[in-house]
């Protein structure tokens, strides 16, 4: 099953790539967070760092901090002096991590650095070569989200997703900190990404950073309109037949392509046979290679515009990749067509490169991790801004403003360095990313199940172990066990 699960995260390599120098740890995109029965149940945490002095005391001019050794002295006479009764510590806050990142400690150091009445304090559930596996951190970190020991803020990166985890009641609805907010509001960040973290009308959770991926295609090939069907897909594939859709596509994503985003019943509407829409999809997946093959992204849209391939699997990560599309595809004039799904409205993956972050619903100090929040998502904890003509922060920002500033200094970067080929006005740039986040939502954890099935028999048949017609009536026979069984 685990190395099922690794087929969809081949087809979104874009999320793979966050970079340990950068403060980022590797995304995953399963969801193993379930009902827990563990009670009070314990085990090791791996790492608890408090940062609130880790780098901060040599800094001038910070509040709380020394400078001298004048300075130094008279604290330490004035500590002598202080009665008994003194002012206890700052409250802590716990931020609770899979993985510890350079990043996050930055912005726990900066916070732990000025006077805002609290302490953050991270902890770390799971560290490689610490000799705790994941499935005992897993255990311990669901353990204590279930309970009252467990964390203040909550980190949902791998093994965790907010859809899970708010369909549980584990999050806090967070419009309410932000109506009361004098910082930061829910209209700094852009609508959609709000509405992605929304579910049955609770925000639980706002990623600062965003990836954004989806299938695109030249307009003369896609038509000038996004969205579209399996079926679209399916036809589209026909007309061209000696052209792979995308570049380096694998069976296993061409099948990823065309079943994530369909829900429930309809991946199991058979029709009875080969003529079904799946038996399509079975048929057609079979003629593409078992393994898929990766190019550069600027050799991808290449083959795009030469006519190679039909469609080009787009994770955008930065933003000088994304100004510079219009150069990379050859003047073509290009369009997020998105991903094919039922419906036939346009899909795409919205992926948090920082955060989503989120407000357990049973912390005990839900107060000092807003304040916390406030600012992280204000931008008051960022370190100051670097220039440097080729530094590139990693994913896209959620909030608008510093999306629109990000991007005009991006295109100023790229015009300084004289890139020549065609760039993404500041105009243009902010309406298409805003129409790429309106198709985007986190990538689906709903009926992961029935996908399984469809995969592990899709397997058979493409190594001659079953017809196809056989192939069909064993999914459609699993599939309807599994949805009578109340799944």
């Amino acid at each position: 099953m685990k190395r099922r699960r690794c087929i969809i995260s081949m087809i979104l390599t874009g999320f793979c790539m966050f970079l340990t120098s950068c403060g980022k740890a590797d995304p995953g995109q399963e969801t193993l967070i379930q009902d827990s029965a563990l009670g009070e149940q314990q085990m090791p945490i791996q790492d608890s760092t408090s940062v609130g002095q880790e780098d901060g005391r040599q800094d001038a001019g910070i509040p709380g901090q020394g400078t001298s050794d004048e300075g130094l002295e008279e604290e330490e006479s004035q500590s002598a002096d202080t009665p008994k009764d003194q002012p206890s510590e700052p409250a802590e806050v716990i931020l609770g991590v899979w993985r510890t990142t350079s990043r996050l400690k930055e912005y726990v150091g900066a916070f732990n650095r000025g006077d805002y009445g609290y302490k953050v304090t991270i902890r770390s559930y799971y560290g490689e070569g610490e000799g705790v596996s994941e499935e005992t951190a897993l255990l311990r970190m669901q353990a204590e989200l279930a309970s009252s020991t467990g964390p203040d803020i909550i980190l949902l990166d791998y093994p965790l997703d907010a859809e899970t985890m708010a369909a549980q009641d584990y999050l806090e609805d967070l419009s309410p900190y932000f109506a009361d907010s004098k910082v930061v509001k829910e209209e700094d960040f852009l609508e959609s990404v709000i509405d992605a973290y929304t579910y049955d009308g609770k925000l639980v959770a706002v990623p600062r950073q965003m990836v954004l991926q989806t299938l695109w295609g030249k307009t003369e090939i896609v038509g000038e309109e996004s969205g579209w069907t399996v079926e679209d897909m399916l036809s589209l594939a026909g007309r061209y037949p000696d052209i792979p859709l995308a570049s380096g596509m694998s069976r296993d994503e061409f099948l990823t392509y065309c079943l994530l985003f369909a829900q429930g019943e309809e991946l199991l509407n058979l029709d009875a046979g080969a003529d079904s829409c799946l038996g399509q999809i079975l048929s057609q997946a079979a003629s593409y290679p078992a393994t898929a093959s990766y190019e550069q992204l600027a050799d991808r849209c290449w083959q795009m515009h030469q006519g190679e391939a039909l469609l080009v699997d787009l994770s955008l990560e930065t933003l000088d990749i994304f100004l510079m599309l219009p150069g990379l595809a050859g003047r073509d004039e290009i369009i997020p067509v998105g991903y094919p799904a039922w419906d036939g409205e346009p899909r795409a993956f919205l992926q948090a490169a920082e955060g989503p972050y989120a407000i357990p619903a049973g912390a005990a100090n839900k107060e000092g991790a807003w304040v916390f929040l406030e600012l992280l998502f204000s931008g008051t904890l960022d370190a100051p801004r670097i220039e440097k003509p080729f530094a590139q922060k990693w994913g896209l920002p959620t909030r608008t403003e510093e999306l629109e500033v990000s991007v005009q200094e991006e295109l100023d970067k790229l015009h300084e360095i004289k890139w020549e080929t065609a760039l993404f006005t500041q105009e243009q740039a902010m309406a298409l990313l805003e129409e790429l986040t309106a198709m985007a939502s986190p990538y689906p954890s709903s009926d992961f199940a029935l996908l399984e099935i469809i995969y592990e028999e899709a397997e058979v048949y493409f190594e001659g172990g079953k017809t196809l017609e056989e192939t069909l009536q064993v999914i459609e026979n699993r599939g309807r066990m599994y949805l009578q069984e109340g799944h």
